[in-house]
């Protein structure tokens, strides 16, 4: 029994993986896609957040309109559906060609994760299957960036989009052990009843959980050509990738030793300040080492921060309506961020991008601050989303 838990778990956790990896790869595909097509970093930078505007819009359709756990074919012809996007990614002619395959690709992935996230409420241990979830994404980044001058000398520049569709094979086949949904509805859990926080204090909730992601896109998307600038060739920013993405395992590790063994609202803040301090790192050091040290943090403390996000915003509702519509506007920072760097990037270069970064991370934490003090004052104590 315990084995066909684990095993009903991997396709709930590998398309999981390949809805979010183009995002986590970016600084690789970005750069090597701007030289093929010979386009600036601002226009691929645009390309990136088209791909992800179209996850998130695929992901908010499909959850509001279409419920598809009943039948494992539609979310295995989106995964076919993707595998051909990222090969015609890949080997695209024009730019044009390209920009239509990341779109397709982003409008499957989004149908992806809505699906899983479906199926994934259905399962006795849902917190579990995150941290799995997680485990997945990052594993995957650590297998890519490991082998990314190896597959950039074998494959090319369209290496990036390959190994996503390789990704997606592997999907495809982890359906086998996909299941059905539980009928017994009783066997679930009830919310418990809770009072909605103020609409002024979801709004400024929503848009801080966005921001964290808008800052990571917004460098992660310029890593190759930042990493010019501080003197790191291509094959150490592999290689300081691959680190970082071996020590993203400690993050989910490290949010659940925080959780519950400190003042509720010390985690935010230590996320929020260690993911300004990376983000001066990239640009406002010239050092080689320390730019790695912010390379490594900034995607660190994006995942330490994920849990404590989401718990801010069900604590504003009870009936999870405002949690679900965070995961929509994760993905709009995501979106926003390559389009808002490249516009950085182009008046100031990379030291403005860096101090754009610093600036909307502290905001975000403002904004969060703000709101729970709003719905503390107007339901209670309970909803104490930052209080110390």
């Amino acid at each position: 029994m315990a084995r066909n838990n684990w095993l009903s778990g991997i396709p709930l956790s590998l398309p999981y993986a390949l809805g979010f990896l183009s995002s986590t790869i970016m600084p690789v595909w970005v750069s090597s896609m701007a030289q093929r097509h010979s386009l600036s970093l601002a226009t691929v930078g645009f390309i990136a957040s088209l791909e992800l505007a179209c996850v998130a819009l695929a992901s908010i359709l499909s959850a509001s309109l279409l419920d598809t756990r009943a039948t494992r074919r539609p979310i295995a012809l989106a995964i076919i559906i993707s595998i051909l996007a990222n090969v015609l990614a890949a080997g695209a002619p024009t730019a044009v060609l390209f920009t239509l395959a990341r779109a397709i690709a982003g409008l499957t992935h989004g149908f992806i994760l809505s699906d899983i996230t479906r199926r994934a409420a259905q399962i006795a241990n849902p917190q579990r299957l995150f941290a799995a979830q997680l485990f997945a994404i990052v594993a995957c980044a650590i297998v890519f960036f490991a082998n990314a001058p190896l597959l950039l000398r074998l494959l090319g520049a369209g290496a990036p989009f390959m190994f996503l569709a390789a990704v997606g094979v592997l999907s495809l086949a982890s359906l086998i052990w996909l299941e059905s949904p539980q009928a017994d509805q009783q066997s679930r859990p009830k919310l418990q009843p809770q009072s909605l926080a103020p609409r002024i204090s979801i709004i400024l909730s929503l848009a801080g959980v966005s921001l964290p992601f808008c800052v990571q896109a917004s460098l992660w998307a310029y890593l190759t050509s930042a990493a010019e600038h501080a003197g790191l060739p291509l094959a150490s920013l592999a290689t300081v990738l691959a680190i970082g993405a071996g020590a993203n395992l400690l993050a989910p590790i490290t949010s659940d030793r925080l959780n519950g063994r400190v003042a509720s609202g010390t985690p935010l803040f230590i996320g929020f300040i260690g993911l300004a301090l990376s983000a001066f790192l990239i640009g406002g050091q010239s050092s080689p080492v320390w730019f790695a040290v912010g390379v490594i943090g900034l995607p660190f403390f994006n995942i330490l921060l994920g849990p404590f996000l989401m718990g801010a915003l069900v604590k504003l509702d009870g009936s999870g309506k405002v949690a679900a519509a965070g995961q929509a506007f994760f993905m709009g920072g995501l979106a926003l961020g390559p389009t808002l760097g490249g516009l950085v990037w182009s008046q100031g270069g990379v030291t403005a991008l860096a101090w754009f970064g610093v600036c909307v991370a502290v905001l975000a934490l403002f904004l969060l601050r703000v709101g729970a003090i709003k719905a503390e004052s107007a339901v209670g104590p309970e909803l104490g989303i930052a209080k110390k």
